[in-house]
């Protein structure tokens, strides 16, 4: 079967004798057309292997349905599981979606959002490890949803967390109330917010039971 390659509409209207428009309507499936019309457009988008030119789509209708994922470690179990999630979600919506690991990189990290950007995704979710986005971190005007990390320099960005201060305080007190009195607390970097939600948890449990 002979196929070209990055054949356009115009090229399917010609072969068909059908105006552009028409070619368009089949495609999206949207407007009116005869089906006799319609299976002469398809024999011809099969045969020649026709693919939609989805930046072209994406730049008209001012949407990809595409959407970026940033994660700070893909190895992670509660990471990946999450990522999991949110891929079947947004592909039994119609919506295609970017995995970007950035190994706790900072540096990737902003490259994948520029990178993202420049895709034209409809939004991104980001796991961040870091407490701060630039705000020209995207040029255009999308929903940014961060996930356990609230950043300082994008107010304007969605923010779903845990409450990180009650979490340290009922696992502290859970402790103390089994019997356990030197309670310790590891953080892997006291300076991040949430951790510091945490300690004071932790701390208040210990001050509420007088230890």
């Amino acid at each position: 079967m002979t196929k070209k390659k990055n054949l356009s509409i115009k090229e399917i209207a010609q072969l068909c004798n059908v105006s552009i428009a028409t070619v368009s309507r089949v495609i999206n499936n949207s407007g009116r057309f005869a089906p006799e019309t319609q299976q002469k457009i398809l024999k011809v988008i099969e045969k020649y292997g026709y693919t939609p030119n989805m930046v072209a789509k994406s730049l008209k209708s001012s949407t990809s349905k595409t959407v970026g994922v940033i994660v700070p470690s893909i190895a992670n179990e509660w990471f990946s599981n999450l990522v999991q999630y949110i891929e079947n979600f947004f592909f039994d919506h119609g919506y295609s979606v970017f995995i970007c690991n950035t190994s706790r990189d900072i540096n990737k990290e902003i490259q994948y959002f520029k990178s993202l950007d420049s895709k034209l995704v409809d939004g991104i979710i980001c796991i961040s490890g870091q407490e701060h986005l630039a705000d020209n971190i995207v040029t255009r005007d999308i929903p940014i949803l961060c996930i356990d990390r609230a950043p300082n320099d994008q107010p304007n960005a969605y923010v779903v967390q845990s409450n990180h201060y009650q979490g340290g305080f009922l696992a502290t007190e859970e402790l103390i109330l089994n019997g356990c009195h030197d309670i310790l607390i590891l953080l892997r970097d006291r300076a991040l917010s949430v951790n510091l939600q945490r300690l004071n948890g932790y701390k208040d449990a210990l001050e509420k039971h007088h230890i």
